[in-house]
């Protein structure tokens, strides 16, 4: 038995449900997009105004954007070097925090954990 055509208003319907689904999903993006600005003004621009969670937020953030501990896929020598670049500033600002081995496992499960409930 075929398949019947959708009706005009249930297409239409199916599209706006699609809609609706795609702006909530980018109004997320938005609303996490300016979490993450606030956090990275009140770390290095508001001298004792940033939280823990803004701490986190932007350490991660860091994380995400040099993709640290993530192979690169990408086989072109100049976005190599530039994900290594990437990657070198974060390892140095790590190590700029000098900490021992079960402080540094602690870091990541915290910096783990806030990426989870940011998702």
């Amino acid at each position: 038995m075929a398949d019947r055509p959708m009706s005009l208003s249930a297409e239409v319907a199916a599209l706006e449900r699609k809609a609706r689904s795609e702006s909530a999903k980018l109004r997320g993006q938005l609303f996490s997009r300016l979490r993450i600005i606030k956090a990275y003004r009140r770390v290095f621009l508001e001298p004792g105004a940033a939280t823990e969670q803004d701490q986190r937020l932007v350490l991660g953030d860091l994380i995400d954007q040099s993709d640290l501990g993530r192979a690169a896929v990408a086989l072109d020598a100049q976005a190599l070097a530039a994900a290594e670049g990437q990657r070198r500033t974060i390892l140095h600002i790590f190590g700029r925090f000098r900490l021992d081995d079960e402080r540094l496992r602690q870091l990541r499960d915290d910096l783990t954990e806030a990426t989870t409930d940011e998702e």
